[in-house]
């Protein structure tokens, strides 16, 4: 048979294949279930269906409103009232086992099938599944920032709930909360304030060497201590309204904070008592602060569109002035050559202090949102993406910046740290989940890919071969 043969033939079967799968074609189906307020509450409790397919959940009372949640959260909707439903279209194969959130003993399974019959899913990138996702067992949590323990392998973050840009809808919370190497939550909540109004807004916080924890309450302007055996004590900053955010220790054990609305830094020494000191600026809005090696206290101001520092020493500010207009500078970090790095939430790049200079790296992806930072050992630093869904690692050594998306939808990454095991953790604010990140599975997952996409392309090269005639497969 020639080659002029050979090619026909092979056009032909193409578009035998090809109009063959135009007729198999799924037809995608919606499925409802009616919620009831009696047993089976759920009408069909263990539904089998395939991608691209929808299942409505429909409320037929008489009496009770439900929350159709799953584990994970990719099921979530809100309060469905009586004669009300809710849709969701399944794109991914899985096994979702859900409830109601008002009404835990409401169960249900939902089985979504891929096109062979089976049920598992190709994650969206190579590397996701080096993250793992622990859903913080209170609802509408906004959890903020995030540390790992000086003393032991758990991993402590804040609970400061919303009443905040793009948050607005969420109440404020009052928690602090631990993650177990083992994925079992603990949280502790804070006193109410005297007037018995629970608006507090817990927000950042630090570890001394002891393991007791010091946290910011923004809307009471508090600082917070939470010792080892549980105990909390508030310290109120003298300053109405001064909406304390950022915190951070010294050497002499002095925790420093940052009034967004007062303008002003502070701090609070062992004895309990409290110093405030004015920035040079007014209404400059100091969100972050950071104690560096040389015990300078670093902080941003972001409506001066600057980072500066407090030296205690000579007890003057030093002003280093951004060069992106409007960069509104958010998270800062150190790396073990003593180089302050920081980013830029709206300039969207990491910058770093040289000197009296600044100089600036932008994000591969633009309007990303980077909001915290923090070094591993290597001296790579990691940093949350806002509204890029990601997290993202940039080599210092190279400047080089990759990015990491992160498998729950629209989650917000908020605060970010690196364990003793260079496992990289982050808070998620809408997905109300505690993220890690394995940096070596990552790059080992990363590197799997490559090597199987270099293989699929020499096998393809040597089938190209044979059927232009020039070689044959061996």
């Amino acid at each position: 048979m020639n080659l002029s043969i050979k090619k026909r033939l092979l056009s032909a079967s193409l578009v035998l294949t090809c109009s063959m799968l135009a007729l198999n074609v799924y037809a995608a189906k919606t499925h409802v279930i009616n919620m009831t307020d009696a047993p089976p509450y759920f009408d069909n409790t263990s539904l089998d269906i395939k991608i691209g397919d929808t299942v409505t959940w429909r409320n037929a009372g008489p009496d009770m409103y439900h929350i159709v949640m799953d584990r994970e959260i990719t099921l979530f909707s809100e309060d469905v009232n009586v004669g009300n439903e809710w849709s969701y279209e399944f794109t991914k194969a899985g096994v979702y086992d859900y409830i109601c959130h008002r009404h835990f003993f409401m169960r249900g399974k939902i089985t979504v099938r891929n096109e062979d019959g089976g049920v598992a899913s190709e994650p969206d990138y190579a590397y996701q599944p080096a993250f793992t996702e622990y859903v913080v067992p209170t609802m509408n949590s906004v959890p903020r920032m995030i540390i790992a323990s000086k003393v032991d392998d758990n991993i402590w973050f804040t609970e400061g709930g919303g009443d905040f840009y793009g948050f607005e809808d969420i109440p404020s919370q009052n928690k602090l909360g631990r993650l177990s190497p083992d994925g079992q939550f603990v949280e502790y909540a804070t006193p109410t304030s005297k007037d018995g109004d629970e608006k507090i807004g817990v927000d950042s916080l630090v570890m001394d060497d002891d393991g007791n924890i010091y946290f910011t309450e923004r809307f009471t302007n508090r600082i917070g201590v939470l010792d080892p055996q549980g105990n909390m004590v508030e310290h109120q900053i003298p300053t109405k309204g001064g909406y304390a955010l950022g915190v951070d220790i010294d050497k002499k054990g002095n925790i420093w904070f940052a009034e967004r609305y007062g303008n002003k830094i502070g701090y609070i020494d062992k004895e309990g008592k409290i110093k405030e000191i004015e920035l040079p600026d007014e209404d400059s809005e100091p969100r972050t602060i950071f104690v560096d090696s040389q015990q300078r206290i670093w902080y941003t101001a972001r409506v001066a569109n600057e980072i500066g520092y407090y030296d205690t020493k000579t007890e003057e500010f030093v002003r280093l002035h951004i060069p992106t207009k409007l960069a509104r500078p958010a998270g800062i970090a150190e790396t073990s050559d003593g180089t302050v790095y920081f980013v830029e939430m709206v300039g969207n790049k990491v910058a770093k202090v040289v000197g009296d200079k600044i100089v600036e790296y932008s994000i591969p992806t633009p309007f990303t949102a980077p909001f915290k930072v923090y070094p591993d050992a290597d001296d790579n630093l990691w940093f949350t993406q806002v509204y890029g869904n990601s997290i993202g690692k940039m080599e210092t050594k190279t400047g080089k910046i990759t990015e990491y998306k992160i498998p729950t939808v629209d989650s917000r990454p908020g605060g970010i740290t690196v364990d003793r095991n260079g496992i990289v953790w982050f808070t998620e604010q809408m997905g109300n989940k505690i993220g890690r990140f394995d940096p070596k599975l990552a790059d080992e997952l990363i590197a799997k890919e490559a090597l199987s996409k270099l293989s699929n392309n020499d096998n393809s090269t040597l089938l190209t071969k044979n059927l232009n005639g020039d070689t044959k497969k061996k």
